[in-house]
């Protein structure tokens, strides 16, 4: 009997437990996630924005980076953006299907950058104007490389004492550090818009051939200034800056069509068949040899004719038709009239010897002009002048198997004489 109370409480517990495990059966709640995130920038970097995750009970994570690129569902991710600003970063943080949003307005500095340009002033060479490109900075120090004060301008203009290559650096400063730039710059005397220039025209030897015109000459102590010598006929005549078709370049043109040389002062640049096509007229009573200077700095243009030393030359010599009569010898040379430094004889030669006065007197007046050796035959080569009885007294020979009938040319520019039998 006791053994049967016993059985029958042991049974009863059982089943009491059993009944209770099988009412109160449940399932555990998921927590509620808090999304919270901490930051900074990265160094030498501030435009990389490190995270730490901060958030609790939650084991998925979505980033938005606030500058509608960037997302990332890393815990712990970082950012690079590509510019300086202020964005508005949002995590979610998830568990199972609760979740939570946490944001915060991140601050991001700029990578500062140091870079810059510079031009020479148009007026002053030695003067040179920089112009910051910097980025991401607000202070500047400028190294000028010769040795100034430096400049704490944004964009400073700095004038130099003298010719050379100097370093310049800038170092720019910003809330994200320190960049610096260098560069070198050339300091040289200002130069010419065009470094050629051509004569073209039919006062001129070019004629109208801009394919290769004859140049002018530049000056190796002022570039700006260029200069041409020669003779000019009747006729038209402009200057080109350049070689190849009428339209490829640009022109110097006469300020009015139609100027006189004697007149011209003053020259307009035209672009190349966009005209006015001005031109200078060369006419008989002012055609000749000319010096024209152009000086592209104050924008002159010079025509100067130039003068041959003699107006006169004879021959003077028993070779001669004059014999040795200095006095008044009657057969002279004649003067080009398209150039003055040209004169030229027709006549007979017979043997014996002679040389050229430049004038009519007594022997020592004024200047002779001689072979450079003694008995020279009558073939082209240069002359030499000497004035009076100063000497060496050398004669052209002319003897019996060179004798005849000669055309003497004379030419007082280039300093040269030439013999053609006729």
């Amino acid at each position: 009997m006791k053994n049967f109370k016993i059985f029958s409480i042991l049974f009863l517990f059982v089943f009491g437990l059993n009944s209770c495990s099988s009412d109160d059966d449940f399932t555990a709640e998921t927590p509620e996630p808090t999304a919270d995130f901490s930051f900074e920038a990265v160094a030498d970097n501030p435009q990389l924005i490190s995270f730490t995750n901060l958030s609790v009970d939650a084991d998925e994570f979505m980033w938005d980076f606030g500058d509608g690129v960037g997302v990332s569902t890393q815990k712990h991710p970082s950012y690079e953006y590509a510019s300086a600003g202020s964005y508005t970063v949002k995590l979610t943080a998830v568990n199972g299907g609760n979740s939570s949003t946490y944001s915060e307005e991140v601050s991001v500095v700029g990578v500062p950058s140091a870079a810059f340009t510079y031009e020479v002033d148009e007026e002053n060479s030695y003067t040179i104007h920089f112009k910051n490109q910097s980025q991401n900075v607000t202070q500047y120090v400028w190294d000028f490389g010769d040795g100034s004060e430096i400049s704490s301008e944004a964009t400073p203009s700095h004038t130099y004492t003298e010719t050379g290559i100097y370093t310049v650096t800038l170092t720019a400063t910003g809330a994200g550090g320190t960049a610096e730039a260098s560069m070198e710059v050339e300091v040289k005397d200002a130069q010419p818009a065009f470094s050629n220039l051509y004569i073209v025209g039919d006062a001129s030897e070019s004629g109208w051939n801009i394919g290769s015109p004859v140049a002018f000459t530049q000056s190796e102590t002022n570039p700006f200034v260029f200069v041409y010598e020669g003779v000019l006929t009747p006729g038209n005549i402009k200057f080109s800056t350049f070689t190849g078709d009428w339209c490829d370049g640009q022109w110097i043109n006469a300020a009015e069509n139609g100027t006189s040389i004697p007149e011209a002062s003053a020259y307009i640049v035209t672009q190349g068949c966009d005209g006015p096509d001005n031109q200078w007229q060369v006419t008989e009573e002012t055609q000749g040899r000319y010096r024209i200077t152009l000086n592209l700095a104050d924008e002159t243009v010079n025509f100067e004719e130039q003068n041959a030393p003699y107006s006169e030359l004879y021959l003077i010599g028993d070779a001669s038709e004059n014999g040795w009569n200095i006095g008044s010898p009657e057969a002279g040379f004649t003067q080009s009239n398209t150039d003055p430094f040209i004169f030229t004889y027709l006549g007979i030669l017979t043997p014996g010897e002679f040389k050229i006065s430049t004038y009519t007197g007594d022997w020592c007046d004024a200047d002779w002009l001689h072979p450079r050796q003694a008995d020279a035959s009558p073939s082209a080569g240069n002359f030499e002048a000497h004035l009076g009885c100063t000497g060496p007294d050398y004669k052209w020979r002319i003897t019996e198997e060179n004798k005849g009938e000669y055309l003497i040319t004379v030419d007082l520019y280039e300093g040269t004489i030439n013999f053609e039998v006729q």
